[in-house]
This record gives C-alpha cells, sequence and structure tokens, in this order.
C-alpha cells in the first residue's frame, strides 16, 4: 500500500523570512589597507525586540552615531541590526563618517555609491572633522600607487577635501556637515 504525503493548507505556511537590507560605505584604511569596509544589515525583528551584534566596531560607537545621526539608540528599536567592520581589526575614529552613511543607508534602505570613500569623524553637534595631515598624506601616496582604483569620489571635511583636489581620478566633496554628507552621496533626497 502506498503512504499519502499530505499538503498542510496554503495559510498555515511559515511566511518568508524577511530579506536584511545591506549597506557597504568605504574609509581610507591606512599603508598596507587601503580601504576599509563599513557592513551593515538591518532587517525586522520576528519577536518586536531589536537586537544589535558587531564584529570589529566598539558598540558605544555605533549607538552614539545612532544617537548623532537619528536621535535614538540603535538599542531601543524593534530592529536587527548587525555591523561589521572589514579588512582591519582596529576600529578608528577616521571611520566614523563611513559608519554613519552605512547606518543611515541600511535604515533608509539607501545604496551607498560602491566609489564613495568617507574620510572623517561626525561629532556631536552632526559637523565633519578633519583629517590628520599625515592621512591624507598616506591616502594620496596609496592613490599615485595605485593601491587605491580610481574613478573614485572621496567625501571629507573641507579643509582636507581641498589638500585632496586635483588628484588624477579622484573627484573631491568637501561636506561640513552630515546635511552636506547626505546631499552629497544621496542627492534625490535633497529637500526643496
Amino acid at each position: 500500500m502506498r503512504s499519502r504525503i499530505t499538503v498542510p493548507p496554503r495559510e498555515s505556511y511559515e511566511p518568508a523570512p524577511p530579506v536584511p537590507h545591506t549597506a557597504v560605505a568605504r574609509s581610507y584604511g591606512g599603508p598596507g589597507i587601503p580601504i576599509v569596509e563599513i557592513q551593515m544589515s538591518s532587517w525586522p525583528s520576528s519577536t518586536g525586540r531589536g537586537r544589535v551584534t558587531t564584529a570589529g566596531i566598539p558598540r558605544a560607537v555605533l549607538d552614539q552615531v545612532a544617537g548623532i545621526v537619528f536621535g535614538v539608540s540603535f538599542a531601543g528599536c524593534d530592529r536587527m541590526v548587525s555591523a561589521r567592520l572589514v579588512n582591519t581589526d582596529k576600529f578608528a575614529r577616521r571611520y566614523g563618517l563611513a559608519l554613519a552613511v552605512a547606518a543611515s543607508a541600511v535604515l533608509a534602505r539607501q545604496r551607498v555609491p560602491s566609489e564613495f570613500i568617507f574620510l572623517g569623524e561626525l561629532d556631536l553637534a552632526r559637523r565633519v572633522r578633519d583629517v590628520p595631515m599625515r592621512v591624507l598624506e598616506n591616502l594620496l601616496r596609496s592613490i599615485c600607487e595605485r593601491e587605491i582604483e580610481t574613478p573614485i569620489t572621496i567625501v571629507a571635511p573641507p579643509a582636507s577635501a581641498e589638500l585632496i583636489e586635483g588628484t588624477e581620478g579622484v573627484e573631491v566633496v568637501g561636506a561640513a556637515t552630515w546635511a552636506e554628507v547626505v546631499v552629497a552621496v544621496w542627492p534625490h533626497l535633497r529637500k526643496g
């Protein structure tokens, strides 16, 4: 006798798990590590309680960026958030702008252009802080030695941007504030 396979009614199937939105923002790592990536993913929590996991990015830094950019902490959100630093084990403050862009992109479901490199730190007043001269010198050396593929667009504070301007294969965007960074990366979000 043959056994019959019973298929449950369609209504009783489990819904497909939510697809995470992922974003990657890049920064300059330094000599020997030309590109550092900040990767982030976010998806709705099935329980209604969010959770944050990080690898290579201090949790306090991630929460501070969320507070600066969104006015909230990831700890209190109802989403699952995963953040990862790639190509190095140590987070540096100069990756802060890339972290803010990745966090914004993943939560706003926006794409970060892959040719963009973000330099600088976002302070508590949402201003982009200058990059140390030695970092800029090393960046220019890495570009000239072709450790970094061009063409690229570098988003940096205005004083730093001036020093990079004129480099072959590099478009430079000077951004003094978080609002200017947002417009540079996502011009379609410009108000008015």
